[in-house]
Order: structure tokens, then C-alpha cells, then sequence
């Protein structure tokens, strides 16, 4: 699957597309490209008089790279350069090592219609959709390159990664619900589940039709049924632990580390926030999985599981 005949050709200086580097923008090509059956199309960049080599090199002797970039949760991104004998070699394979693995970062949308009229967008490009446990539940973020007629974000969450329920709304930002651009939302899921938690974001089109985001897994070490520990993040955890007691505690005997085969490796006493937050120091555990039992001044305990990294 390289790259074959040409389709379509726009034509711009170095000067030009230097401009263009710190924004998103559009280029238009300046008439409409029929697609091949395939569907399939490649991007390329042809550097005019471009010689590789020695400062003498014949300027005939150019090369051209084309390059293929698919939205996020897709494959990565493959590229080929065409070299001077016009073979097309794969970028990976002829740059790439082991310890110096070839690096691609592009945005590259193709907008595509079903006529020659003109070219419509999709109704989201999504930018990126990311999720963290916070004190409070489960931070949510996403962003969009562009909006095409949007009307709004539907956050949908899952406990097993098939059957999905709406747990919020969202309207879009997109004034009129049109907008070229990166835009960014934000939501913060308060009653996560304990264990897995995933989730995506479907966006609605003023007509009805929708489109989704990736699917992201989101874990929550939750333990509500003791109404000690409402949640502990993260998990795995490097040097510190973060334990959001249940609402009305607000002090802690001691917390003790065990690890596997029972023995204590460590007891403290941290210090509770006013909204019942609590910062573990877990900078001396052992790599692997270790429990912690947290004990209140009226007896009551409970164990929680820490995977130190």
C-alpha cells in the first residue's frame, strides 16, 4: 500500500507553510478530487529542488515523502519516502533503530463529500479524550479540532466495556455548532464505580446523528461498603497516596503497610484535610502489591490494596 498516481496537487511556499505551523488551519484544494473505489488516499509533501547529500548533488535529484496519519485510538501513523531511484521505502525501515525509533506527529484530517459540490466535515474531529481518578471522582477531559453543525457531548460510562448509560450532557461550544479550532470541555464523574470504570464521548449532530470517541479504562479502588474509605488513587502509585475518606472523618489512629505475606513494613499517622482528604507517604514500600489497614480512633479499620510501581 504506497503511494500510486496523483489525485490532486496544491501548490505553497516554505513561507507559507511556516506560517501556517502554530495553527490549524485548512488547505483547499482548488478543485474537487475524485476518490479512487478504495476509499484509500495518501497525503505526500514534495519539496521542490530539494537535494539530499552532498552540497554539489545534481538538483534534479529530489525526494518526496508522503504520509499517512489516522485519528486517535486507530493504528499508528505510517509514512514512506520516495528516494531518488523512485522506490518507495518505509520511513520506519530506513530511519528507525531500536534506540532511536522514528517519531511522527501530525494532524492530518482529509475532508471528504459525496458529490464535487464541496467538502463537508464530519460532525467532531476529536482532538483527544483522557479521564483521572481525583479526590472527588473521575476527571474527564476531551478536546475537538473542528465542529460541523454539533449540538452536544453525551458522557456515557460502562462497568464492563459493552453496555454503556448517558451520565451527563454537555452543549457544545461551537458557536451556531460550527467552529475550526480546537476547543476544549471538561467533566468530573462524582460517583464512579469501585474497580473498572470506561468511558467515551458521544457526540450529537444537530440532526440526530452522532458519532463516538475512543473508549478509555479509568480504575477506581473504591471501598464504600465499610463507610470508611470513599476512594484511594492512584493505583499503581509511586511515592504518594491519596485517600478520600467518607464524609464525617476526619482523623485517623494509623495507617499500617503489609505486604503479601503479612509482615508490617511501615505505620504512620497523616494528618487529615478539612474535606477529609489524606496523603499517604508510600516512598518506602517495596515494587508490588502491599495492603494498607487504616485505623480510626473508635477502633474501626479497613484494608485497601496499594500496587506500589
Amino acid at each position: 500500500n504506497t503511494p500510486g498516481a496523483v489525485l490532486g496537487s496544491y501548490v505553497a511556499t516554505l513561507e507559507e507553510m511556516r506560517a501556517r505551523r502554530l495553527n490549524f488551519t485548512f488547505v483547499v484544494f482548488p478543485s474537487a478530487i475524485q476518490l479512487p473505489p478504495s476509499k484509500k488516499i495518501f497525503l505526500g509533501i514534495e519539496f521542490a529542488n530539494l537535494s539530499w547529500g552532498e552540497p554539489n548533488a545534481d538538483p534534479a535529484v529530489k525526494d518526496t515523502f508522503a504520509i499517512l496519519h489516522t485519528l486517535n485510538g486507530q493504528p499508528e501513523p505510517r509514512a514512506w519516502e520516495q528516494w531518488s531511484d523512485n522506490r518507495w521505502i518505509s520511513m520506519s525501515e530506513a530511519w528507525s533503530t531500536q534506540n532511536n525509533p522514528l517519531s511522527i506527529n501530525l494532524h492530518l484530517y482529509p475532508l471528504v463529500s459525496a458529490d464535487a459540490s464541496g467538502c463537508n466535515t464530519l460532525p467532531v474531529t476529536f482532538g483527544g479524550f483522557s479521564g483521572e481518578p481525583v479526590a472527588d471522582g473521575v476527571s474527564l477531559q476531551w478536546f475537538t479540532w473542528t465542529e460541523s453543525n454539533s449540538k452536544r457531548f453525551d458522557v456515557e460510562r460502562s462497568v464492563d466495556g459493552d453496555k454503556f448509560v448517558t451520565i451527563h450532557s454537555q452543549l457544545s461550544k461551537a458557536i451556531n455548532g460550527n467552529h475550526n479550532g480546537m476547543l476544549t470541555y471538561q467533566y468530573t464523574d462524582k460517583q464512579p464505580s469501585g474497580g473498572a470504570n470506561f468511558y467515551r464521548i458521544r457526540q450529537v449532530d444537530m440532526d440526530g446523528s452522532f458519532t463516538y470517541s475512543k473508549t478509555i479504562k479509568i480504575a477506581v479502588n473504591q471501598s464504600v461498603e465499610d463507610g470508611i474509605v470513599h476512594q484511594s488513587y492512584p493505583n499503581p502509585v509511586s511515592n504518594q497516596l491519596f485517600v478520600q475518606l467518607a464524609p464525617g472523618i476526619r482523623e485517623v489512629e494509623t495507617v499500617k503497610f503489609t505486604d503479601v505475606n503479612g509482615r508490617m513494613v511501615g505505620a504512620q499517622k497523616p494528618a487529615v484535610s478539612p474535606d477529609g482528604l489524606m496523603k499517604v507517604n508510600t516512598g518506602s514500600l517495596r515494587s508490588g502489591l502491599n495492603f494498607a489497614t487504616i485505623e480510626l480512633p473508635d477502633g474501626r479499620r479497613t484494608t485497601i490494596k496499594v500496587i506500589k510501581e
